[in-house]
Parts: C-alpha cells; sequence; structure tokens
C-alpha cells in the first residue's frame, strides 16, 4: 500500500482509491484482525466467486463505492466490514469447485522459491477426508475433491513443457489412485518430488517411484504418541509401521528420513513427551543398525497453534513459556544418546550441549518455530478480533520479535491471553459468522471425542454427520 501511496485504512480511502480486495487461506481462518485495512473479504474457494464479483463491478462501474460494495456484499462468500454486523449477520462460504477437470497448478521457475529449483506443483485433491482434529484444511475444505485422471494427464503434460519435476498435493488420496497418478508422471519423464507421507496410505510402489525420482528423503508426521494420535485421528498410524517403511525406503536407496511432530495436544502428559523423544532416538537408531549413520534425521517440534473450524478449535493454545520447556524436555532426552544440531538459535543456546564424541556420525537436526516471535503471535492472528488492527499498524515496521509484540498489544490494552484461553463449546466464537459447510455441533462432537480418546471414521462413511451435504451438493468426493 505505501508503494502505490494507498492509505492503510479503509476508512481512509475515498471515491477515488481502488477496492482491495482479501482472499486465501488466512483470510478463511478469521479475517478480523485484517479488517480496519480491506474492503472485501473472499471467504471460501475463489475460482468461480472471482467471476461474480468482476461481473458486480462491471455492471456497477462508475457508481458511487458504497453502491459498489453494497452490491459485492450480496454475493455468496463475499464479507463486506462496512456492511456486514459479525455479531448478527451470516455470511455462507462459496459454494464448493469442481475441480474435477479445473486443476489448480503453479510454476516456480526461480530457484529462489521454497523449493529452490524450478518446479511445477498440481492440486490433484482438494481437501482430505481422512479427518484428522487439528486440520483446518481438512475441515473447511469440504467435500474432498479429485481431479480427473484425463484432465491430470493434460496438466502433467502442460507442465512439462515448462519443467521436469512435478510435485503433487493429494491428501486422503487412496494408495491405488496416488500410484496411478504418479506412475503417470514417471512414464512421461517427469520427476517426482513428493512430501509428507501419511503411513497408512504410503506404499512399496510409492517409495520405489521416489527413488527413481532421485528424492533421498522419506518424510513423515507420527505427530506425537501413539496414544494421543487416538485424539487427533491418526490411531491407524503405529511406530512398527514407521520402521517398515524406513526398512523399504532404505531398500530403495533412501537413507533421509524427516518426522514432524506437535506438541500441545489435548490431553499431553510428561509420558508423551518422553514418548515423541524415544520414537526420535528409535529411528535414529533403526538409521544407525541399517547402515545409515551418515543420513540426515530432521525433525520438526511445534506447538499445536488451534485453528477456527477444527475440533480443536476450543484447545487452549500454548504459551510460549510451556513449550520452551515442553521441547526442552524432549531435546534433553534425546541428547544423551546422539548429538543435536537446532535451527533456532534461541533455543540452541538454552540446550546444553552433549560433548560430542570422536565416534559421533550420527546426527539429529531440530527444526522449530519455538523460540521464535511464530509461537507467539500464531495463536493471536489466528484467534484474535478487530483490535489487532493498531497491534499490526505498531508492528509493520519493527522487527518481528515476541518483546515487540507483547509491547504491541499492552500500549493498545489488549491481553494476550484472550487468545491463548481455552473455549467452551457453549461460546460464539469470534469466527461464528462465517458458515461453513461443517456444523458446529459436529465439532464440538469431536472435541468432546478427542477429550475421550475416541476415534472418528473417514469421511467417505461418515459424510452426513458434519452437515457437509457432500452427496447432495453435486460435487463428488
Amino acid at each position: 500500500m505505501d508503494y502505490f501511496c494507498i492509505p492503510k485504512k479503509r476508512v481512509d480511502r475515498g471515491q477515488g482509491f481502488p477496492i482491495l480486495i482479501a482472499g486465501g487461506v488466512p483470510i478463511m481462518y478469521n479475517p478480523l484482525p485484517l479488517v480496519d485495512f480491506f474492503d472485501v473479504f473472499v471467504l471460501g474457494e475463489g475460482e468461480d466467486c472471482i467471476h461474480e464479483i468482476l461481473d458486480v463491478y462491471l455492471n456497477l462501474k462508475g457508481l458511487p463505492k458504497k453502491v459498489i460494495l453494497e452490491g459485492l456484499s450480496r454475493v455468496r462468500g463475499v464479507f463486506v466490514p462496512s456492511i456486514h454486523n459479525t455479531s448478527t449477520d451470516q455470511i455462507s462460504q462459496t459454494s464448493p469447485v469442481n475441480i474435477s477437470n479445473r486443476p489448480a497448478y503453479s510454476i516456480f521457475l526461480s530457484k529462489y522459491t521454497v523449493y529452490e529449483e524450478e518446479t511445477f506443483t498440481i492440486e490433484v485433491r482438494r481437501g482430505c477426508n481422512q479427518k484428522c482434529r487439528f486440520c483446518y484444511m481438512g475441515t473447511r475444505l469440504r467435500p474432498a475433491r479429485t481431479v480427473s485422471y484425463e484432465a491430470f494427464k493434460e496438466v502433467v503434460q502442460t507442465g512439462l513443457s515448462y519443467c521436469n519435476i512435478i510435485k503433487c498435493f493429494y491428501e486422503g488420496l487412496p494408495t491405488e489412485t496416488v500410484e496411478q497418478y504418479l506412475s503417470y508422471i514417471q512414464n512421461s519423464g517427469g520427476r517426482l518430488r513428493i512430501g509428507s507421507q501419511r503411513l497408512e496410505m504410503l506404499s512399496e510402489k510409492i517409495i520405489e517411484m521416489m527413488a527413481a525420482a532421485g528424492q533421498r528423503k522419506l518424510v513423515i508426521a507420527p505427530e506425537s504418541s501413539e496414544r494421543l494420535r487416538k485424539v487427533i485421528g491418526k490411531e491407524r498410524i503405529t511406530n512398527s509401521e514407521i520402521i517398515k517403511y524406513m526398512d523399504i525406503a532404505s531398500e530403495k536407496g533412501i537413507k533421509d528420513v524427516g518426522l514432524y511432530f506437535i506438541i500441545g495436544l489435548p490431553g499431553e502428559t510428561k509420558e508423551d513427551l518422553d514418548e515423541i523423544a524415544s520414537i526420535i532416538n528409535l529411528v535414529r537408531r533403526h538409521m544407525d543398525a541399517l547402515g545409515n549413520e551418515s543420513g540426515f534425521l530432521e525433525v520438526g517440534i511445534n506447538p499445536l497453534f488451534p485453528k477456527p473450524f477444527t475440533a480443536f478449535q476450543y484447545v487452549g493454545a500454548t504459551t510460549p513459556e510451556i513449550a520452551s520447556e515442553k521441547l526442552m524436555h524432549i531435546l534433553k532426552n534425546i541428547q544423551k544418546n546422539y548429538p543435536v544440531h537446532i535451527s533456532n538459535d534461541v533455543v540452541d543456546e538454552k540446550v546444553e550441549k552433549r560433548e560430542m564424541k570422536e565416534s559421533d556420525k550420527s546426527v539429529i537436526k531440530i527444526e522449530t518455530t519455538i523460540g521464535s516471535a511464530i509461537t507467539f503471535s500464531q495463536p493471536i492472528l489466528s484467534r484474535g478480533d478487530q483490535r489487532l488492527g493498531e497491534v499490526l499498524i505498531d508492528m509493520y515496521k519493527k522487527e518481528d520479535t515476541e518483546e515487540n509484540w507483547r509491547k504491541a498489544l499492552l500500549e493498545n490494552d489488549i491481553l494476550f491471553s484472550d487468545f491463548f484461553r481455552p473455549f467452551l463449546p457453549s461460546e460464539r466464537l469470534l469466527w461464528d459468522f462465517q458458515k461453513c459447510f461443517v456444523s458446529k455441533e459436529h465439532l464440538a462432537s469431536e472435541y468432546n471425542l478427542a477429550l475421550k480418546f475416541l476415534p472418528t471414521t473417514t469421511c467417505d462413511a461418515n459424510c452426513s454427520r458434519c452437515k457437509s451435504r457432500c452427496l447432495t451438493n453435486g460435487v463428488s468426493i
């Protein structure tokens, strides 16, 4: 905005300024922290909605901005802060887009991106039917939809005209379908890039294709102890399965392993943290037994950031202090056995290092946001309200540190505890003005099941319970 000399606050932008529209996943979480800055928010998927927005604008072009905004406010999925009242109005999210013949893709032609090489990415599946209770995308993007095989083949050929590295996103897709789609890329001369894998949907064939493409790391998300996997919806993943697929990957030449863990889950105890450390030690020990002493074990450990429109939206967020204590507990149990390298300098300074020995080859690399401003700001931004507008202005030109966030909140008379506390299912939450396809009653039910360590079923078998209308809205799973 500064670059184009556009006032930051919408109340300061008169008729001569453009209408600013925001959308995307962070906006769908909770747009309230940004309502001072944008005129319009799109709540949901944008492919169809953008055409309706343009039609309204073209029909009303030249009329006062207020008239245009009133017209936009009548488009499904559009939230206009100057017109809608979040205390009384209900804004329905956009209708699900039929992606069967409209695959979304992105082209990364510079090495200065997250992929660090030319990469063509394809959204093979939108949403997920596995119902992990912490997952926003699996809830908000129901029903899960898949690109047809014919459309997939066409977009792969488009991708290969740009580069030969293709990465697919296909959360919760059946193993046989994944094998079919990935085989087409491989048989067409493309090189696969595959990220974190759900173990219950992994197969030897998929690992073979990863190895053939030159991929050297198997990435798995155990998330927590076997006990807590029942809480989050990953009860089918066992520690023995992790070892099984490590063996297969090692046989195929994939020597490195990546693990992801979440701390601060409901019901978590010291014993669960101990098991996280035990799993990390087990994996490193098994890598060594397979002759992979020089292989990298990269472990991501981060706190749960409770997101709106998930079963865990009611969970209290872990404060930075508690998150740091839990991480230190895990690290203490790891470094008894292996040297640890930590990516985060703040955490690294707190860890009492084990003295390196000549025989040490097996290193564990820890990646974490704990100790950075993210652990403090994430719960605030995802669960915050309109008061954060002034905080964001204050933070705009300051260094992104926890200390600066705390100062900005204090100067605006905002208690950070308002956003870290647990919520009751009976409360009206800040984001309840958004009407999505999963009922609040279903989310509360899933939360209560989690507290009782009871599992749930996948969307395929239990679709009608969450009121997502997967079977009646004309969009197939």
